[in-house]
């Protein structure tokens, strides 16, 4: 539904839309029940019996709660899409638990085209920081959309080096209207203006932890593959690429250090058989080696009317899944991400600590540890000669690396 009003809503879409968001009803439970009802108007009418059956809890949305979020979407530019819609994302809809609805803003067409995820730490390296431009640049530039989550680090690197080419997403965990972290509320209006936001939570919704997860659901099977740049062992970046893995989609990983801790899930990946990734080349070659899902399918799609078609059948209490939605209304703040914002009172330890997160085992020029920061060169040479006075930072010669 792109900018039609609450007025030209039909019946059949607002109740399919309705469903998707009541209370108890998960991926798989939205798409069992249109499976068994004929209409999205009987399922919904028979929702509180089966939830009471299934002794789960429940809570069908009423018609101006679900009026309210589109009309706050439409007032946003943004646009919402129902599985089964025709604009519909073709991988999302072969998971097992595609989303019941999307909301997006810029160009929801991207979310239909190929694309490849890349995630990472927030806390990366500078090396890090430079083999994700390089390969977001390089893939975008060969006409494949980077898919990301928007947050500090690499996500923001990797949308950065693609929004030149105008081939980013940025799946979110909240609202289409709650930039998350503040640090990239800039990068996240350039993305919705040249690229696509997408997330399965209305205007309104704060980003909370529980909500990430689906975040990480969106870029998996959004992407014929998903690259980890960074990422330690026990890290929300991993949650990603084991979702991709159980799409039956692509997994890579770039190599790092073994004493640096970032690097231990993406090692760990490629010891796990994760295809061992050091650029966009290499990532064009390991997707390739899946025809079946080098491109997007390309075969007919349902439209607005049509139910998705489910082959097996369940009993009542089976058809809700643990999946639920989360309210609209959020009921607590995001806890903020650390971020670099400078102070007066702190600048020099703000700086500090920026430049020595970036410092990793590979040599890190000022150049591009000062480009990294966004600080003055002769600043930066200050604080890189304290840091090795201090035993923190060494001087390789090709550059400087932690101690």
């Amino acid at each position: 539904m792109a900018g039609q009003g609450t007025g030209n809503v039909s019946p059949h879409w607002l109740a399919r839309y309705r469903l998707g968001r009541s209370q108890g009803v998960g991926p798989r439970t939205y798409q069992r029940l249109l499976a068994k009802f004929p209409n999205p108007e009987e399922a919904l009418q028979a929702l509180p019996r089966l939830a009471a059956k299934a002794k789960r809890p429940c809570a069908v949305q009423s018609v101006d709660q679900a009026l309210e979020e589109i009309s706050a979407t439409d007032n946003l530019g943004g646009e919402i899409i129902l599985h089964g819609d025709q604009a519909y994302p073709p991988l999302l809809a072969q998971l097992p638990d595609p989303p019941p609805l999307l909301f997006t803003k810029g160009w929801p067409g991207l979310l239909s085209q190929k694309g490849i995820g890349i995630v990472g730490a927030r806390h990366a390296s500078a090396a890090g920081l430079r083999v994700v431009a390089e390969m977001a640049s390089m893939l975008a530039s060969q006409g494949y959309s980077v898919v990301s989550g928007l947050a500090r680090g690499i996500d923001g690197a990797a949308h950065k080096a693609a929004l030149a080419h105008g081939l980013t997403i940025a799946a979110v965990a909240g609202g289409l209207d709650q930039p998350y972290p503040p640090q990239h509320a800039s990068l996240h209006e350039d993305i919705a203006h040249h690229g696509c936001l997408v997330t399965e939570m209305p205007p309104g919704t704060l980003p909370r932890a529980q909500l990430f997860p689906r975040r990480n659901r969106l870029i998996a099977g959004l992407t014929l593959g998903t690259v980890i740049v960074e990422g330690a062992l026990r890290s929300g970046t991993l949650i990603t690429a084991r979702l991709a893995l159980s799409y039956d989609r692509v997994v890579m990983a770039v190599p790092g250090h073994p004493l640096d801790l970032r690097s231990g899930g993406g090692n760990q990946l490629i010891k796990d058989g994760a295809a061992l990734v050091c650029n966009g080349q290499d990532v064009l070659e390991a997707v390739c080696l899946l025809p079946g899902l080098k491109t997007p399918p390309q075969g007919p799609r349902s439209g607005h009317g049509q139910r998705p078609t489910m082959t097996h059948s369940r009993g009542e209490a089976d058809l809700f899944s643990l999946q639920t939605n989360a309210p609209a209304n959020a009921v607590q703040h995001p806890r903020p991400e650390r971020g670099l914002q400078q102070t007066d009172a702190d600048k020099g330890g703000e700086l500090r600590a920026a430049v020595l997160e970036l410092l990793s085992d590979v040599p890190a020029s000022p150049d591009t540890l000062a480009a990294s920061c966004g600080c003055p060169i002769g600043a930066l040479m200050a604080l890189l000669g304290e840091l090795e006075l201090s035993g923190l930072a060494v001087n390789t010669g090709a550059g400087f690396t932690r101690a």
